[in-house]
């Protein structure tokens, strides 16, 4: 896994402008699972820990419709 090192303290400070931000950066940095989509419900991307939460690889999940997705997830209620 890489590690991303945002600095947070330039980014506040108006230290650092748009064009200068690593947005892939920040996006895998984020401590929180986020997925961005298509407008078909296509994932577009993903970032480290929706791809630790889910259990599966990037090649898994982009490019893959949000229902097929869903059916491969099965929840703690279900299996218990």
């Amino acid at each position: 896994m890489t590690e991303h090192v945002i600095d947070t303290a330039a980014l506040a400070g108006g230290m650092v402008n748009a064009s200068e931000i690593d947005y892939e950066a920040v996006f895998q940095a984020l401590p929180r699972a986020v997925a961005l989509f298509k407008t078909d419900l296509v994932y577009a991307d993903v970032n480290e820990a929706f791809l630790r939460s889910m259990g599966r690889a990037r090649d898994q999940v982009v490019g893959r419709y949000l229902c097929a997705m869903r059916r491969l997830v099965v929840s703690p209620i279900q299996s218990g």
